[in-house]
């Protein structure tokens, strides 16, 4: 299982599109994938990306997981942005 992480991210520019700053931004690698967690509050993405799902879930290998998406701006907001976000995710794959 994937547990969310501590430590602090590399620069990475993509996100940095969604306000959070780099200082707020958690990375840990584990054997099977890796986290990436915001502590952002106008808009905080948590992810996870299974590299080897070893049949979890019967999830494939390299699988991108958007795991929670909170934020302190109204639920109109939040809508219009998360589908700004998914469409970089899906455009940066």
């Amino acid at each position: 299982a994937l547990f969310y992480a501590s430590h602090a991210v590399p620069a990475c520019s993509g996100l940095s599109n969604y306000g959070t700053p780099t200082a707020k931004l958690r990375y840990k690698n584990y054997s099977n994938g890796t986290s990436l967690i915001s502590e952002d509050a106008v808009f905080a993405p948590s992810l996870v990306i299974l590299t080897d799902s070893d049949g979890l879930y019967n999830l494939p290998d390299n699988v991108l997981i958007l795991v929670t998406v909170t934020s302190t701006k109204d639920e109109n907001w939040l809508i219009e942005e998360l589908g700004k976000f998914i469409l970089f995710l899906k455009n940066s794959a």
